[in-house]
């Protein structure tokens, strides 16, 4: 079983795919760039949670495709990875914080990638060369509001619906139904009942 979660690096566009993770009662996280390490820590929390649930967590990312962007994959392993370590056994800290990571969690960096770049034809911009990770950055930067917002929707969907069992839901989608019916049936049953005990013209409280 998998846990999934939805992290965006901007809160800005939570308002865009906010109805389509609660659709799928999926966490919505918003990082603000780097996450700090209060978020990491309530994230490795949920992580820890989750595996002793019998799920592993798998985190989807949408964020820039810039220097600081794509560094933040490195970041979250790490973080998360120390967070995980100083709650587990000392005996078991062996791994690096990224192995510790890599044993729980799988961390996805949906977008912005560069083959989404070249597929959508998103507009780019000059890298900043202030930014401290632009040495290993090749090309220009691009922001995931880039992305078209119907596009963006889509794209969390389709990394949500990855773990769904369709037919576990068409069939749980049938008993919701059932339930549905016999709901209303039971409330007309009960308006009918009232209806009957009404004399003619009268008032039922009187």
């Amino acid at each position: 079983m998998v846990s999934v979660e939805v992290w965006l690096e901007k809160e800005a566009l939570a308002g865009v795919v906010v109805d389509v993770t609660d659709e799928w009662d999926v966490s919505l996280m918003v990082t603000r760039g780097y996450p700090s390490m209060s978020f990491l820590y309530s994230a490795a929390q949920a992580i820890i949670g989750s595996y002793r649930n019998d799920q592993r967590t798998t985190i989807y990312y949408f964020g820039d495709r810039d220097p600081s962007g794509v560094d933040i994959v490195r970041a979250v392993r790490r973080g998360i990875g120390e967070a995980l370590q100083s709650m587990i056994d000392e005996d078991a800290q062996e791994a690096t914080p990224e192995l510790e990571f890599d044993y729980f969690a799988d961390f996805d960096r949906v977008a912005v990638t560069e083959e989404r770049i070249v597929d959508w034809d998103l507009p780019t911009r000059p890298t900043k060369k202030s930014d401290t990770h632009s040495k290993n950055f090749k090309g220009d930067s691009v922001e995931l509001d880039a992305i078209p917002v119907e596009s963006l929707r889509e794209l969390v969907r389709e990394c949500i619906e990855r773990h769904v069992d369709h037919r576990q839901l068409a069939a749980l989608q049938v008993v919701e139904a059932e339930e549905r019916r016999t709901l209303m049936q039971l409330a007309d049953a009960l308006k009918r009942n009232e209806a009957d005990k009404t004399p003619p013209g009268g008032d039922p409280l009187s």
